[in-house]
């Protein structure tokens, strides 16, 4: 049994070193209660404790090591939101590795841009291999072909079974993610963020919104960049926070069923760009809104692109009969660069 590491902060409360350490902690401490409720269509809600996040993802670190992952290696990571990307993620990072998460192929139309950002990320990240969904394995490894390394395509099933693995505690300055950028102005750029810079903006962000045990955040966001990434799938897991979770094709399709979930969970925070907010005061209908019930956010972050003051407001206006406080909103501003988090509006200030 490994030890999670813990820091001590000048309010005497120890707090894990490391997402790795903070797994093992929460699996430790809450292992039975759901950590995760993962939407991953429209038929299939999964639950997943952080035990059993643990043990599967000691069996996915397991299965990588068989193929040659070794600490420090970068891993492809190219799945749907789901509790097989959450494993993928984990057990990455159990093994020691390093995950590159990348967009899965959205459509046949696109596949010959996505081999070409797939293509260009392998070339700078200098992956071991990849972990990607049964549809998308043949497409992944001959683009991987491409780069002119032995590399391995494993999808979610082949991460089962191999037994399991001692978690490889990281070192701070070992590298724990790199974010590529979408590539849709470029080619892709990457960002390496460190298991101490991603140990410190957690630690930041939950202290300036006072997150904790016993609040409930909900996302759609993609899992591939920071906003998503960090704030929906490592600071819930450190914080000790339920995280529901949902594919953005969803809220796209649907934006009613983010707030339903948003009702559902009794969230008390849930994070979006400028452009969902909109979309909900203008797409959802007044008779859907009668059985929306928000009063429980405490949080409502707005980030990632331009704030504008009349969404706020047009927002705030057309859920207000719903529960919706305007002081929930928070616009934020943050960049990779800096793990997630940059600045802030200070809560109570709206």
């Amino acid at each position: 049994m490994v030890t999670p590491q813990a820091q001590t902060h000048a309010d005497g409360v120890e707090a894990p070193a490391s997402i790795v350490d903070a797994l093992l902690a929460r699996a430790r401490e809450q292992g039975s209660r759901s950590a995760f409720t993962v939407v991953e269509s429209e038929r299939r809600t999964l639950a997943l404790g952080s035990a059993e996040l643990l043990e599967r993802s000691l069996a996915a670190a397991a299965a990588l090591k068989e193929q040659g992952l070794r600490r420090g290696d970068r891993l492809l990571i190219c799945l749907p939101t789901s509790v097989d990307l959450l494993v993928a993620i984990y057990g990455t990072l159990l093994a020691g590795g390093v995950c590159v998460p990348i967009y899965p192929p959205q459509a046949r139309e696109g596949l010959r841009r996505w081999k070409e950002q797939v293509r260009a990320i392998a070339l700078v990240a200098q992956p071991c291999g990849a972990v990607t969904s049964a549809a998308a394995r043949l497409h992944m490894a001959a683009t991987l072909e491409l780069c002119g390394e032995d590399l391995f395509t494993l999808t979610p099933a082949q991460l089962e079974g191999a037994g399991t693995e001692r978690p490889q505690l990281p070192l701070p300055e070992d590298l724990a993610f790199i974010q590529f950028t979408s590539g849709t102005t470029t080619q892709p750029r990457g960002v390496s963020v460190s298991h101490a810079s991603l140990a410190a903006n957690m630690r930041a962000l939950l202290a300036v919104m006072a997150l904790g045990p016993g609040d409930v955040s909900v996302s759609w966001l993609p899992p591939y960049h920071d906003m998503g990434l960090v704030g929906h799938i490592f600071v819930p897991m450190l914080g000790r926070i339920h995280q529901h979770l949902m594919p953005p094709q969803v809220l796209l399709r649907t934006p009613l069923r983010w707030l339903e979930l948003v009702t559902r969970a009794e969230a008390t925070q849930t994070t979006a760009p400028n452009f969902a907010y909109s979309m909900c005061a203008r797409r959802i209908a007044k008779s859907d809104r009668s059985r929306l019930d928000l009063s429980s956010l405490r949080w409502a972050l707005n980030g990632s692109e331009l704030v504008l003051a009349e969404t706020l407001d047009e927002f705030a206006q057309t859920f207000a009969p719903c529960g919706f406080r305007r002081e929930a909103f928070r616009p934020v501003y943050g960049l990779a660069e800096a793990t997630l988090a940059a600045t802030f509006s200070p809560e109570g200030g709206g």
